[in-house]
């Protein structure tokens, strides 16, 4: 039960005519400013809970996995479970209450159904314009649900973006922490791929999107930073020297390193010792 006395906004019921025989809809949409006493809990929830958080910050738990809501941050809390939140300090939200199963089916189907709090939304603006224009009565309440179930729909896709974004970002940099480790040894690409748990072509797929460049070319930076240490740094051979950065041979290092920096693996050696 939430501490109604702590908390001061506007809210309105939104259930009309128009959800009638909807897979879901919007019973209640409203602003909520919670002072620090402000507590509420639902055991087996009967709606879902969609959130935005303006100003300060909120403690969200759901089925015991707390999160923290800061200002930017949408939460979102699922019928059927039981959730709980509270501010940390003052807290300022936007909301809106869904009813019926398949607003939870839908978020499943997108991989958010176990998530809750997604922080940076980028159609925060948009949901705020959204309460706003109901609360204000600036819209009918037909046009409004429908409206708002199209928004819904439309934030999904928005966070799924963002989720897998970030899941690809994550991997990228996994994908570049363990290339950087075999560098030099005898690993082939394939085998990198395989202890990371996905193909050579996912890799250099998701590894040039994130960094901009073919996973052969930076390893090929790294190769060439090593080799100009050593050229520089110690009086190992040429051929040595290939070795040890990783390259095949002394003939294609040599090559390269020209290629690369114009002149030869000696003559960089002279210029620069």
């Amino acid at each position: 039960m939430a501490h109604l006395t702590a908390r001061s906004g506007e809210y309105r019921y939104v259930n009309n005519e128009a959800c009638w025989g909807m897979p879901f809809s919007v019973d209640m949409a409203g602003i909520d400013c919670c002072a620090p006493d402000y507590y509420l809990k639902r055991v087996v929830s009967p709606i879902s809970v969609v959130g935005f958080t303006v100003k300060g910050s909120g403690i969200i738990i759901e089925n015991g996995k707390e999160k923290v809501a800061e200002k930017g941050s949408l939460f979102l809390v699922n019928i059927s479970d039981s959730h709980e939140y509270y501010p940390r300090a003052e807290w300022e939200f936007y909301w809106v209450n869904i009813n019926g199963m398949y607003w939870r089916e839908i978020l499943a189907q997108y991989g958010l159904a176990e998530e809750i709090v997604f922080e940076n939304f980028e159609l925060g603006e948009e949901f705020i314009d959204w309460i706003c224009c109901i609360t204000s009565d600036a819209m009918d309440l037909n046009s409004w649900q429908i409206g708002m179930q199209g928004f819904l729909y439309k934030m999904v896709l928005s966070l799924y973006k963002a989720q897998k974004w970030k899941q690809e970002e994550t991997l990228a940099l996994k994908i570049k922490t363990e290339f950087e480790k075999h560098t030099g040894d005898s690993c082939t690409q394939n085998e990198i791929c395989k202890r990371i748990g996905i193909t050579a072509r996912h890799a250099q797929r998701i590894f040039k999107q994130e960094y901009g460049v073919s996973i052969h070319q930076f390893l090929s930076e790294i190769k060439m930073r090593q080799a100009k240490t050593l050229l520089v740094n110690t009086n190992n051979s040429i051929k040595q020297i290939a070795a040890e950065a990783g390259f095949e041979n002394e003939k294609y290092f040599s090559t390269f390193f020209r290629k690369k920096e114009g002149v030869s693996p000696t003559r960089y050696r002279m210029k620069y010792r």
